[in-house]
């Protein structure tokens, strides 16, 4: 916009030297829209997509992991890796796969409703969690968040009585909510 003569004119001017004790201020920004609504709304469009069969593994590693971080390969591969998953087959793959589905699963969407989404994550969890231990330290309060939330009390309680020990992770907080004794304030 400005031309070379702007350009040569910052680039000719000296960088000043910072003061003492002065203490540079980073601004890390995210670009791609907010988390929720945006990948709700693009999970809603790719929800029917069935992967292709022969589509090679390929490795992907995000700390948010959507869509919008995966590139063309990598899209193939995860819905391969989601139509099996949506089968029984849980092949090998990377975490962040894993939790792109998990996002799905958590707005319902490539589930009939709240329950069979809970009851999905419980299997990928299950079938994940020797491999990614981690899941742990998130799925077990995200999947009794979502049937306490969207499908009752009752059935959060009973996934906690089912599949969670005071060994993992936040296990012992969960179970003493099932305690009768606790929950009417006898303790």
């Amino acid at each position: 916009v400005f031309g070379n003569a702007a350009r040569s004119a910052s680039a000719a001017q000296p960088v000043p030297h910072a003061p003492a004790g002065f203490q540079p201020v980073i601004t890390i920004s995210i670009t791609g829209g907010s988390f929720g609504g945006d990948f709700a709304a693009e999970a809603k469009k790719r929800a029917a997509i069935i992967g292709d069969p022969h589509a090679p593994f390929v490795p992907f590693q995000s700390y948010w992991s959507t869509y919008a971080q995966m590139n063309a390969a990598q899209l193939e591969f995860y819905f391969r890796w989601r139509s099996a998953v949506r089968h029984g087959q849980f092949i090998p793959t990377d975490l962040s796969y894993v939790f792109v589905h998990v996002y799905e699963l958590i707005h319902v969407i490539g589930a009939p409703n709240a329950a069979d989404a809970a009851e999905q994550l419980t299997r990928l969890w299950q079938a994940y969690r020797p491999t990614y231990p981690k899941l742990d330290n998130y799925l077990i309060s995200w999947i009794t968040d979502l049937y306490a939330t969207e499908v009752s009390a009752e059935a959060a309680l009973d996934f906690v009585q089912r599949h969670v020990d005071a060994s993992t992770p936040q296990g012992d907080e969960l179970l003493l909510a099932t305690d009768p004794r606790w929950a009417a304030g006898e303790y």
